[in-house]
């Protein structure tokens, strides 16, 4: 068995996230929204690269007699890793 590190550097990630949920007629009917903030960072010897991701989540959810019906739309984004960014 080998352990090879080829980098030899830092990786850390930082993530924020703030989500608003609001209920409407008599809570049958909710709306639901999330902001996310995320930096990412690799430096070493042979990567060097960082990248500040902003997306959000949103959702609609409607309760009628035991049925729950239910929306989500999440904004696309682009992610980091050593190949580069790719989505």
């Amino acid at each position: 068995m080998t352990n090879t590190t080829v980098n030899d550097g830092t990786f850390y990630g930082n993530m924020l996230t703030a989500t608003l949920t609001y209920g409407a007629f008599n809570n049958t009917l909710r709306f639901s929204a999330t902001a996310i903030e995320e930096y990412n960072m690799v430096r070493g010897d042979i990567y060097d690269l960082s990248k500040n991701i902003l997306r959000a989540r949103l959702s609609v959810t409607y309760l009628l007699k035991g049925w729950r019906f239910k929306f989500n739309y999440r904004t696309p984004y682009k992610a980091i890793n050593i190949r580069g960014l790719i989505l």
